[in-house]
């Protein structure tokens, strides 16, 4: 145990005082069940680490990416599980806003790294309970609610989806808009979907980068602004629009 800020004459101070013996007797079963608790923990990440490195290596030799500086979670591994689940999957999952070791542990552990098993990313998403049910009669939508269930992926992905609330990132933004407009509850869900289809591929994929980042989002003012006005315009005057009309020629730009 560790009292964080007090020092040991603090501490001994603390603990002056007229104790009943079944007071001392319960104190002393509390302190000894925690710190055994503590020591089963410890076996696990051993058994959990010994365990990792049976897996076969697909990171093809390259180097493990630097990890996020981000803020530590107590119920971390107290092992390295970078290394080990990099080396097993082949792509270093923890890089993705709110993936932490913990996370990429339980996706790895429940999912695996055949992810041909679902035909699609819906396939999946569909398996994890994260789409909504459409039920649907005479033309009206009579319910849209997800499937319940407690799977442990879909846990996993609402608490990491659920710790995207303060992100200065992509994922984050997309929580916040969610949340604003649906309430908390369902932008959990769908921030918790579209983690989920950023771990179906075990890559980035065209909308978001591996860290979270999107690419449209951040750059759209870019594109729309600049990037347009850059392009060199093509000569419309035969092809045909929306109509079916043929466009009148444009002007030259200016010099």
């Amino acid at each position: 145990m560790r009292l964080e800020g007090h020092d040991e004459d603090e501490i001994a101070k603390a603990l002056q005082g007229t104790w009943r013996a079944e007071h001392l007797f319960a104190l002393r079963q509390a302190v000894e069940l925690y710190q055994f608790y503590h020591q089963q923990v410890a076996l696990c990440d051993q058994q959990i680490k010994a365990h990792l490195e049976t897996f076969a290596d697909k990171s093809a030799g390259q180097p493990l990416p630097p990890k996020a500086h981000r803020h530590k979670k107590t119920n971390e591994p107290r092992f390295d599980a970078r290394t080990p689940l990099y080396r097993m999957a082949g792509v270093d999952l923890t890089t993705i806003e709110g993936i932490e070791e913990n996370t990429a542990l339980i996706l790895l552990s429940e999912i695996g790294t055949d992810m041909h098993r679902w035909p699609s990313v819906k396939h999946f998403c569909s398996w994890l309970g994260l789409c909504p049910q459409h039920q649907i009669s005479g033309g009206k939508v009579l319910s849209r609610r997800v499937r319940p269930g407690a799977h442990r992926v879909t846990v996993a992905l609402r608490l990491a989806a659920r710790s995207l609330h303060h992100s200065q990132s992509a994922l984050g933004a997309f929580f916040r808009r969610m949340k604003a407009r649906l309430g908390t509850p369902k932008a959990i869900t769908a921030t918790a979907h579209k983690l989920a289809r950023l771990n179906r591929g075990w890559r980035p994929t065209k909308r978001s980068t591996a860290n979270g980042r999107s690419r449209r989002w951040p750059s759209r003012p870019r594109r729309w602004g600049i990037r347009w006005c850059l392009c060199p315009r093509r000569d419309k005057t035969a092809s045909p629009g929306r109509s079916g009309r043929a466009q009148p020629p444009r002007a030259p730009p200016m010099p």
